[in-house]
């Protein structure tokens, strides 16, 4: 599940990038993950080289910010997840929510 997050984390700051943002507020439920992209200590766990990518990629953003939140603020991210995950090929709803989420 840990990796799961992370991985998600990774792919919106890519995202963010692609469509060229420059100021972004990311928001997970993992309380852990958030902490391990705040920390400056080196992480030797099986999330370390993904937590380094994601901070690497920072340097090309004005200003980024994660937040944890409570998992039932972040209800609609796991809806869209989850409908995403039907598919082989990667979704992005940009703009407009999947009906399941509006």
């Amino acid at each position: 599940a840990f990796v799961a997050e992370v991985r998600a984390c990774e792919q919106a700051v890519r995202f963010a990038q692609e469509l060229g943002f420059r100021r972004v507020q990311i928001e997970g439920d993992s309380l852990m993950i958030i902490k391990r992209l705040h920390s400056c200590t080196a992480d030797r766990s099986i999330l370390g080289p993904i937590v380094v990518d994601i901070k690497c990629s920072l340097v090309l953003f004005d200003r980024v910010t994660f937040h944890h939140v409570k998992r039932e603020a972040n209800a609609a991210a796991h809806v869209l997840a989850r409908e995403g995950s039907r598919f082989s090929e990667e979704r992005f709803w940009v703009e407009e929510a999947s009906e399941l989420v509006e």
